[in-house]
């Protein structure tokens, strides 16, 4: 997997430093320079680089060059959770790749997010990322690395810049007035509160 990316263009407005495989050279880099990343115990560590190790497997499959000159990837996130699955069944025992693999799935598939900061900047949007990946200030370190914060100003790369660090203030404020920083949003409603009301039995139907 991780050789496939060799070769696979990248719109250079967006990544100067050429093609995926160099993008992630970066992004790792990034990851393990970030000081949040560094506070992380070795477990959360491994997994949060195995995250950006893997994060843009689906651009093999999902890129096109267009006759127009443009380059796109659409779809690539959701597209790389299989053969992020499938890596991690290569180099770790089946069950901890299934466990791993199930705490990556939507660290991949919503790794786009910072791609629509304009519009995904609202508390629904923010409880609905908070549902999907839980622990959002991990999620922020991968999404910090994807962009480019913390690399050494002499990698070429997208630079982080002021817009994006504004961003994730927002970002964080937002995450902060919800609750959400660490943990998703709680459902007001949960199974529980069913069986004791009556509604329902405990069971496969419920």
């Amino acid at each position: 997997e991780i050789d496939k990316l060799q070769g696979i263009p990248q719109a250079k407005k967006y990544h100067p430093e050429g093609d995926v495989f160099e993008h992630t050279k970066n992004v790792t880099q990034a990851m393990a320079k970030n000081p949040d990343w560094q506070k992380l115990s070795e477990k959360e560590r491994s997994k949060l680089m195995l995250a950006a190790l893997t994060h843009d497997f689906g651009k093999v499959t999902h890129t096109q060059e267009h006759s127009d000159g443009r380059i796109t990837s659409i779809g690539h996130d959701k597209a790389g959770v299989d053969p992020m699955k499938k890596f991690l069944g290569r180099i770790m025992s089946s069950g901890e790749a299934a466990k791993i693999g199930k705490d990556l799935e939507p660290f991949v598939k919503r790794h786009m997010f910072h791609s629509n900061f304009d519009q995904n900047l609202t508390k629904k949007s923010v409880a609905r990322l908070s549902q999907d990946v839980g622990d959002l200030s991990k999620f922020n370190i991968l999404m910090q690395s994807d962009m480019s914060k913390h690399l050494p100003k002499e990698i070429t790369a997208r630079k982080f810049a002021e817009a994006d660090e504004l961003n994730f203030k927002k970002l964080n404020q937002i995450s902060e007035e919800l609750g959400v920083s660490k943990e998703p949003v709680k459902s007001l409603v949960q199974g529980r509160d069913l069986i004791k009301s009556g509604l329902v039995s405990p069971g496969p139907k419920m």
